[in-house]
This record gives structure tokens, C-alpha cells and sequence, in this order.
């Protein structure tokens, strides 16, 4: 199995599309509920919704203060965790989400700084036109 860090990541999502961000909001409760259902990525669940709040204002033209890379890296690590062909099947127990909860992690960190920037613009503008 390779090695699963920025690099990768950045590299995995080189092919996202609008298309695939479009598929992953479409998606967003599956993957808001795929994360509730396990114990080691319950607590992803909170940042994992504003994340998905940012990326559908970015994907509407609302906010704007993050890259495409960043949103090509998140919306890859959002979609990995509904691929059951990923790293290690979800099926295995104990190990089968260790892979996705990486992914995650990896996407999250990727773009921490735009999420406290987008947790701000919604502050600042009262929620207005902001899905948070």
C-alpha cells in the first residue's frame, strides 16, 4: 500500500472535476452519515459538515479564499470514504476505516487554515448567503 500523506493526496486529486464536487455535495448526508456510523470518525463528524458547508459556498461562488487544489483535495478525501474499492476494505474489521479516517484527516488538514477563514465569513456576515 502506498504511502497516504499531502503528497498523495494532492496527487489522487489531481483528476477531480466540478463534476465530482457536484457528485459529493449531492452526497453530502451519505457521507455526513457514513461518518456518524463509525466509532473512529465520529469525531471528524463537525468538522467534516463545515467542510462540506465551504466547499458547496466555494462550488456556488460565495466563498472564494480557498484554491481549487484544496477543493479538488477535500472533495477526494470526502468521495474516498463512500468508495468501497479504497486502500483497505471497509469491511475488514478494526482496519477496514483506519485508511479512510487518513484521508480524512489528510483533507482536513489540507485546508484548516480556509475552514477558520470560512468560519469567520460566516460569523462576520451573520450566516447570509453562507450554508453554515
Amino acid at each position: 500500500m502506498e504511502q497516504i500523506d499531502q503528497a498523495w493526496l494532492l496527487e489522487q486529486s489531481q483528476g477531480v472535476s466540478k463534476e465530482n464536487v457536484a457528485r459529493m455535495l449531492d452526497n453530502m448526508e451519505g457521507i455526513i452519515d457514513e461518518v456518524g456510523e463509525v466509532e473512529e470518525l465520529h469525531e471528524l463528524k463537525p468538522d467534516i459538515k463545515i467542510a462540506i458547508s465551504m466547499v458547496r459556498d466555494y462550488h456556488e461562488g460565495i466563498f472564494k479564499e480557498i484554491t481549487w487544489e484544496k477543493v479538488a483535495g477535500l472533495t477526494y478525501s470526502l468521495l474516498y470514504l463512500l468508495d468501497p474499492r479504497d486502500g483497505i476494505a471497509d469491511t475488514v474489521p478494526g482496519l477496514g476505516f483506519l485508511d479512510d479516517f487518513a484521508v480524512l484527516v489528510l483533507g482536513l488538514e489540507l485546508v484548516q487554515d480556509e475552514l477558520e477563514a470560512y468560519k469567520k465569513c460566516c460569523k462576520e456576515h451573520l450566516k447570509e448567503n453562507y450554508h453554515l
